[in-house]
Formats: structure tokens, sequence, C-alpha cells
């Protein structure tokens, strides 16, 4: 089985490379495994199938894939649009360590199966056009500051938001609780959640933590601060007019959340990782 080593095997020596391909007809690449460095693989279009001696994952257009070190596959399929981001496994425990996500990294790198999970429709063109810069910004100390807010704003909802291959184990009512919060705007409070539910508090947070691994707080926490974070990026909104659209009772709770967050203010992240088209 062929072994690819980051900086010999890959075309870069970068933190990070992206490769976006358009295959127009039949498509494969050989059983491989990594070293030293992952990859985020988006579908766009079409599906992949990944098989390896103790994996066989089927990919469709919009699903987002976690391979880490040890997820020997190999890759086929026909007609198909996808995009590759490979990064150095010891760059994201970095910034894992600096954002406070050392915790998520961990669970990550023990999960049977590579993480796998479906992005949210009307948050495609944002992501695709994030990978479009990126690619434009390869070898820019701009294009490695905003590859570190886009790794994290990616790999989060791993453990958060249930993927197409663990949905169905979802109680039904959660999972409808979960496309129900996911869809509001703004996003609603913690106590409105566990009225939608019909349960009590307790019996919310039990199931949160056994079909998702983290409370319902957290999670509610999490969800708004990416979605905050998207729109940073992506929009002209003002910071005051975002806090409320996520879910904040003032922008100063959204300011001290941020911070405690990401060590920096909603302005200055929008200074350093805005798209640079609405500048």
């Amino acid at each position: 089985m062929q072994r690819i080593t980051w900086g010999t095997d890959t075309p870069s020596d970068e933190i990070y490379y992206l490769t976006n391909f358009e295959i127009g007809g039949d498509y494969s690449y050989p059983a491989h495994d990594h070293e030293n460095h992952w990859e985020l693989v988006y579908c766009a279009e079409g599906e992949l199938i990944h098989t390896g001696p103790e994996l066989k994952l089927i990919q469709q257009s919009g699903e987002l894939i976690l391979i880490r070190d040890r997820d020997a596959h190999s890759l086929r399929c026909r007609r198909t649009r996808y995009t590759n981001l490979a990064f150095r496994a010891e760059w994201l425990r970095k910034i894992a360590a600096a954002s406070g996500y050392e915790a998520l990294v961990t669970t990550l790198e023990t999960l049977p199966d590579p993480p796998q999970r479906v992005i949210p429709p009307n948050e495609r063109p944002a992501l695709e056009k994030s990978f479009r810069e990126l690619l434009e910004l390869t070898g820019t100390t701009i294009g490695r500051a905003r590859f570190n807010a886009l790794l994290l704003q990616l790999i989060a909802p791993f453990l958060t938001s249930p993927g197409r291959s663990n949905a169905e184990a979802i109680t039904p009512w959660l999972r409808e609780l979960i496309t129900w919060t996911e869809s509001s705007e703004p996003l609603p409070a913690l106590s409105e959640i566990q009225r939608r539910s019909g349960y009590t508090a307790e019996h919310l947070c039990r199931s949160f933590r056994r079909f998702l691994g983290i409370s319902p707080g957290a999670w509610l926490k999490r969800l708004r601060l990416e979605r905050a974070c998207a729109l940073l990026r992506h929009s002209n909104l003002p910071v005051g007019r975002i806090a409320e659209t996520v879910g904040f009772q003032s922008p100063q709770a959204f300011h001290r959340v941020f911070r405690q967050s990401f060590g920096t203010s909603p302005a200055a992240y929008r200074r350093n990782f805005g798209s640079p088209y609405l500048q």
C-alpha cells in the first residue's frame, strides 16, 4: 500500500494544500494512507466511494469527510466534482490548542470511522467560495490565516451535527428538533428548544449527550458561533445585527462569548478573515 508523506509526496510544503477535481469520466486512486497529514474531502457533485481494509464509505453530493492518518483508503468516482483540502496533522493540533479545541482533536482521532457530515444546502455556495479563495491565496500570510479559521469551522461540527451515516440512529424527535433549530433565524433560546422538544431539561440533556456527546447548551453555543463566523466572513452585516441573527441577547454578550472562544473581537476576526470581495 502506498504511503503519502507530507512534503515528500505532496505538491506543497505549506501548512495546507488544496486541489479541486472535476472528473468527466471514470476515475480511481489506489489504496494509500498518510504520514503526518489529514484531508477534508468535500463532494460538490456526484458521489465518491472510499474503500479500505476496514472501510467502505459512499460520499454523496454536499457531504464532507475527514480522512485521518490511519484511515487507509482507495477512491473511485465517475462524473464527480470534489475538493481535497490536505493539511499537516501537527498544525491542526497547534491551532486546536490555541483555540481550546484539544479535546475535539483527541476525540476525532479515536472515532472508529472517518467522520462524515452533511453541509446544509444554504451553506454550500459559501463553502465552495472559501475553497476558491484559499486556492488563490496559497503561499500567502492571509491564506494561512484564513485556512486556520476555516479548518476549525469545518472540523468542530463533526461532533455537534449528525452526518448522514449516523443521522438515522438518532431518535426521530431529536433529529426533528435539531433540524428545526438549525433552520431557525434567529437561533432560538435554549428554553425554546426545550419547550419544543416536549421533554424535561434533564431528558433533553441526556438525549443530547447520548446521541451527540455534548450538552444542549454547549451544542447551541457552538452553533451560534459557527453561524456568526460564517456571517463575519461572508457578509457585510453589522456586528450587532449578526449578534441578533445568531440568537445572542445583546451585542455585548456576543462580544464577550466570541472573545472567550477565539481570543479576538468579532470586528478583528472580520478584518483578518473576511472575504476580500466584501472589503
